[in-house]
């Protein structure tokens, strides 16, 4: 991993005409779990200089939906790329009473409506896990999930569990045929071929006509980021990634900001600003 300072026009062939920036939430654009102002201005800024802003995360169809109408994001991948809602026209030029655009993973691709009987596997798997890892609690907004099970391990839980308890969480996931990712704070496990590259590539190039390649910056901050990471063009980890490294095997991006957390994000922010 180099240092953030290095992306440069001498460091990527697509440095002047990348247009999106896309960032993973929780412990990348946020610290100790609350947006910092400053964010949320410095998005406000990308957006004005034409930057597209994306928002990819496992959070919930619910977050979702806050998200995307509250804060500066042209378009909000959620559930681990499950759900694609997006500003069609971009957030600063929506129309007074326009509704954000939403596509839903079905197994015969994306479309208006979820597949149905996702309930059932959940409900078997969270006993299971409860019984298997003491400690642990469903994620408080789980009520507003469509597709996936989000296990708490390091959120609200005190005190927290560590990457081993997360790791025995994965593993009770595996064994009822989901697909499992572990972030700084849940343990996420879906039942379906989606994920976050997915989403992300089909609000770029089915929405936008872009690639991930030329056009996308990508913000994360651990081993679930892996994937974006080596499918963006361009990767940062904010500092905190390093927590990861050696412990959890995982894709890691080309360049490491210096802070942790918002100020990791709000250093990539900046650098979107002196290109001419």
């Amino acid at each position: 991993m180099r240092p953030l300072s290095e992306w440069s026009e001498s460091t990527d062939p697509f440095f002047q005409s990348r247009s999106v920036v896309a960032f993973d939430l929780d412990d990348t654009l946020t610290t100790r779990g609350a947006l910092p102002g400053d964010v949320v201005r410095d998005l406000e800024a990308a957006q004005a200089r034409g930057w597209r802003t994306c928002l990819v995360t496992g959070r919930s169809a619910g977050w979702v939906d806050a998200l995307i109408k509250l804060l500066p994001f042209d378009a909000v991948v959620g559930e681990n790329g499950a759900l694609v809602v997006d500003w069609p026209a971009g957030k600063a030029r929506r129309g007074e009473r326009e509704a954000p655009r939403k596509l839903y993973w079905t197994p015969q691709g994306y479309g208006d409506q979820p597949p149905p009987g996702l309930r059932d596997r959940m409900e078997a798997t969270l006993a299971d896990v409860r019984k298997n890892v003491p400690g642990c609690q469903v994620a408080s907004d789980q009520a507003f999930r469509i597709y996936d099970l989000a296990v708490d391990f390091a959120e609200e839980v005190y005190p927290p569990l560590d990457l081993a308890a997360a790791d025995r969480i994965r593993e009770v996931f595996e064994a009822h045929g989901a697909t499992a990712k572990v972030s700084s704070i849940h343990v996420n496990g879906w039942w379906g071929t989606f994920n976050k590259t997915d989403g992300l590539r089909r609000l770029v190039e089915g929405h936008w006509g872009l690639t991930l390649e030329r056009a996308v910056v990508y913000v994360g901050d651990s081993p679930n980021d892996g994937p974006l990471f080596g499918a963006a063009g361009v990767s940062v980890g904010v500092a905190n990634l390093r927590h990861f490294v050696g412990r959890v095997d995982f894709t890691p991006p080309t360049y490491v900001a210096r802070g942790e957390a918002s100020q990791g994000a709000r250093e990539l922010l900046a650098r979107l600003g002196t290109r001419p």
